[in-house]
């Protein structure tokens, strides 16, 4: 999808509109950073997400998400829309570095139907051997296996930190598997703190080095 179609999207969106609710799902969400603000409606039928609109305002990336995200979930059971990462829809955009931005439709849609309602956030700080020995390759590669977004970067003191947002279950299994790490590495200390989830997460991703 080239910029042309992306206007095209924002100026004449297929899918904005108001669904009665109820019995339609609805959730609103905003993005301060642009400041965004989308509201997803969604009808069931046996399952299937029968018919999905938005509406809402802001940046022309976030609009013609939540038309995407719309249009990507039509037809699909619940279940099958809950596994729907911020990934499928910038695909569909052509690519963009606003995560936040573009996840911000789906993730209230996924919200509408439940699909946030188990959603947690941690946030893992390690020490240890856990530098130069592939640790954030290995955590990004174990949180991608697991569908968590989030990040993970070194620290200057030689540990290593990371936030994931997931699934509970997953997000647990994630944390279990920080306390040994890769091949090579030694994880002599963990320490986890859970936060509230952060609705527009973009992917996992490998960040900087932080000077601490």
């Amino acid at each position: 999808m080239d910029r042309e179609d992306i206007l095209d999207r924002y100026e004449a969106p297929l899918r904005r509109g108001v669904l009665p609710s109820p019995p339609a799902l609805s959730a609103s969400s905003n993005n301060p950073r642009c400041g965004d603000v989308v509201t997803m409606f969604a009808s069931l039928r046996d399952g299937i997400v029968e018919r999905v609109t938005f509406e809402g305002h802001g940046c022309t990336i976030s609009q013609a998400a939540a038309d995407i995200a719309a249009e990507l979930a039509e037809g699909k059971t619940v279940t099958a829309v809950r596994r729907l990462r911020p990934s499928d829809v910038i695909d569909q955009l052509g690519g963009t570095a606003r995560f936040d931005c573009a996840a911000l439709g789906l993730h209230t849609l996924q919200r509408a139907l439940g699909g946030m309602d188990d959603i947690v956030r941690v946030h893992v700080r390690l020490a240890g051997r856990v530098q130069g020995v592939g640790f954030r390759y290995a955590t990004a590669d174990e949180a991608e296996r697991r569908r968590l977004v989030g990040w993970v970067r070194n620290l200057g003191s030689g540990g290593v930190e990371a936030v994931f947002q997931g699934p509970r279950a997953a997000v647990e299994d994630m944390v279990r598997w920080c306390h040994h790490g890769p091949p090579g590495s030694f994880v002599r200390d963990v320490h986890v703190d859970w936060d509230e989830p952060i609705e527009p997460f973009g992917a996992f991703e490998i960040r900087r080095t932080a000077e601490r």
